[in-house]
Order: C-alpha cells, then structure tokens, then sequence
C-alpha cells in the first residue's frame, strides 16, 4: 500500500496507509531518485534505522562509557523489531526514526536551544510520519510534566 500510493500519488489519501504523507513522500523521492527497485523502496526504513543506531550511540557515550555505548549499539542493532524495520517500507521506522533523536534532545539537554529547536522538529515529524506518534508524544510530554 506505502509503495502502490508513493508511486502513484494520484489522489487524495483514502485509507490509513495512504494519509502517512511525509513516510509516503520519503519513500516516492527514494524510489524516483534511485529506481523502482525494493531496495530503494526500503531505503527510508534503513536511514531511519541507523538514525536509531546512532541515537542509542550518542545518549549512551553521553550517559556511559564508550564499551557501553558500543554494547548498546550491538544490542539495538540486533533487535529483530529494529533488523524487521530497517528491511521493510513501513512510515512506522520512519516514525521513530525522527522520535529517537527528538527525544534525546528533549530529555539530555533541554537547557539548550539547538536541543529544544531539534526536539521541537523531530518529535512533530515523527507524528506527521505516523500517527501513533503522538501517543509517544503525549506520553514523553506528560513525563516531563510530572518530573518538572
């Protein structure tokens, strides 16, 4: 459905595949840039996996050591949910692709203004990717709430 509608892109969404826009938009761009191929299909799922990759890096190298950062690093790319939605078309990895970093920004350094301009963009980018987002949103918003 992502790939029938990325491709084609000839109405209005109809369907809850058809109205993640932005996933849809990122899939249609890989695919006209490098060709109706599988892998090109794909290729916002992997980035979007190794945005996660790099997440978990950078927030346990922040948090811990670098054999800690490392171990995490293995572990996170490893995870079957983590190799199944880097390997598919789905707006779902595109979604947390763009919650990862966002959320570490919100929550490592929120007295930073680089940090609250990232946050303020990647955590509405992933609900516009799909809209399970906002309950993660929602969620991570209400934390801060009750530990601020």
């Amino acid at each position: 459905f992502y790939l029938r509608y990325a491709c084609l892109w000839h109405r209005a969404p109809v369907n809850q595949w058809e109205v993640r826009l932005l996933g849809n938009a990122l899939i249609s761009a890989s695919v006209r840039l490098f060709g109706y191929h599988e892998w090109a299909a794909a290729l916002p799922s992997l980035c979007a996996s190794l945005t996660i990759l790099l997440t978990v890096l950078a927030a346990c190298r922040n948090l811990g050591t670098v054999g800690q950062a490392w171990w995490a690093g293995l572990l996170t790319a490893t995870l079957p949910v983590e190799v199944t939605n880097a390997t598919i078309i789905s707006a779902h990895a595109v979604m947390a692709g763009f919650m990862a970093p966002g959320t570490l920004a919100f929550v490592l350094a929120p007295e930073s203004t680089l940090a609250r301009r990232v946050a303020a963009v990647c955590l509405p980018l992933g609900v516009v990717s799909h809209l399970n987002g906002a309950y993660y949103a929602a969620a991570l918003l209400a934390a801060a709430l009750i530990v601020d």
